[in-house]
């Protein structure tokens, strides 16, 4: 999958929060010059905490979308794998997601957490996840 400029992908998350009304401030998707590696274990991402929220709340619909748009390349293509240490990006960026959101979706079995037998562990959506990602 072709992998995504920074700016543009910043932008996606920018269009996927204004879609549905959110207000989008521009460090909600910066790009990083390193992975996340604590983000490999997912006993890091529900130490968050934060898990009470709806998952169908907006801000996790648009930030999912987002995500998947990120990790196919935008090419409307079935999703890449949403590596949990960052997403991919061009000219060996990252994109690291929001550890409530993704805590949320998490507890809420929208996403499953794989890290069989991979040095680079990533979420991967659930049939429920696909139905909710298909809602909107």
């Amino acid at each position: 999958m072709p992998r995504l400029m920074p700016l543009r992908a910043s932008g996606i998350v920018e269009e996927e929060l204004k879609r549905l009304g959110l207000y989008y401030d521009s460090s909600t998707a910066p790009a990083h010059d390193r992975l996340r590696t604590e983000a490999r274990s997912l006993d890091w991402w529900l130490a968050t905490g934060r898990v009470e929220e709806d998952r169908r709340s907006d801000r996790n619909r648009a930030l999912l979308h987002a995500y998947l748009r990120i990790a196919s390349g935008d090419s409307g293509d079935a999703p890449g794998k949403l590596y949990a240490d960052g997403l991919r990006l061009d000219r060996g960026k990252s994109l690291h997601m929001d550890r409530s959101v993704m805590a949320r979706l998490l507890a809420q079995g929208l996403v499953t957490f794989n890290d069989e037998k991979s040095d680079a562990p990533y979420f991967e959506l659930t049939e429920a996840g696909r139905q909710f990602v298909e809602e909107g």
